[in-house]
C-alpha cells in the first residue's frame, strides 16, 4: 500500500511540473510536436512578437490537404517579444503563397510555438527597441 501511495506521488509531481518545463524544451523548436505541447500547455499565455522578414520564399511547402486540395506555405522567421527575447518560429500560409516580401514586418500572436495569427505591418508600429534587436 505504501508503494502504491508513493508511486501516485511521484506521478502527481511529474504532472504539476511538466507544463513548467516543457516550455524550456520546446523554445526554438519549429516542429510539429512542439506546437502541439504549447498549444495545450496551460501555463503558457498568447504573446505579440514581431519579426522582419528575411526571405520572401516559402522553404517549406507542405502536401496538399485532402479535402481542399490546397498546399500550405511555411515560413520561417526570428520573432521577438516586447522584451527583446528572440525565438524561431513558423508562419503558415494556407492555400497560396504569403504576399510577403523581403524587409516586411509581421504582428505575430503565439502561444509558445503555435502561431495563432500573423499579419504585416507597419515599422512604425513596432517599439524602438525591438527595431534595435532586428538590425
Amino acid at each position: 500500500m505504501k508503494k502504491f501511495f508513493s508511486s501516485i506521488l511521484v506521478i502527481l509531481v511529474i504532472i504539476c511540473f511538466l507544463p513548467f518545463v516543457l516550455p524550456l524544451l520546446t523554445h526554438d523548436q519549429t516542429n510539429k510536436l512542439a506546437m502541439v505541447v504549447d498549444s495545450i500547455n496551460p501555463i503558457l499565455s498568447k504573446k505579440e512578437l514581431y519579426a522582419k522578414v528575411s526571405t520572401s520564399k516559402p522553404f517549406i511547402i507542405e502536401k496538399p490537404q485532402r479535402v481542399s486540395q490546397e498546399k500550405n506555405y511555411l515560413y520561417r522567421v526570428t520573432a521577438y517579444d516586447k522584451n527583446g527575447k528572440s525565438r524561431k518560429l513558423l508562419c503558415k500560409s494556407f492555400g497560396q503563397p504569403a504576399k510577403i516580401q523581403v524587409g516586411d514586418y509581421l504582428l505575430i500572436k503565439a502561444k509558445g510555438q503555435t502561431v495563432k495569427f500573423w499579419k504585416i505591418i507597419n515599422r512604425n508600429k513596432i517599439p524602438k527597441n525591438i527595431i534595435k534587436e532586428m538590425n
